[in-house]
């Protein structure tokens, strides 16, 4: 783990509900990052009212401690129901992305 993805997930730690899952993908996930690539996290909420709200927030929160990244939050139920479907963004990460659980 880098130390960007470490800083990022001590920041989203507290504001994640229990039993979130965070994923790394894209470059940094693939290792053909540059020095200037942002981070590209998947979360998996075990459930979310409005995900774009969401992202936003979780994204605010990184950008106030400096940490470039792309959020895209979807709850549970979603995730597991889209990670089987060729070509979408859950299949994409649940087969190529890094998962970190968020333990509290």
């Amino acid at each position: 783990m880098t130390p960007q993805v470490h800083r990022a997930l001590d920041c989203l730690a507290p504001a994640l509900p229990v039993g979130s899952k965070v994923f790394l993908f894209g470059s940094q996930a693939e290792g053909r990052q540059r020095n200037d690539s942002d981070l590209d996290l998947f979360i998996v909420e075990p459930s979310v009212e409005d995900r774009l709200a969401e992202s936003i927030r979780l994204s605010s929160l990184l950008g106030r401690q400096l940490i470039a990244a792309d959020v895209v939050v979807q709850d549970r139920k979603t995730f597991e129901r889209q990670r089987a479907i060729p070509n979408t963004l859950a299949w994409h990460v649940f087969l190529h992305g890094i998962p970190y659980g968020i333990e509290r």
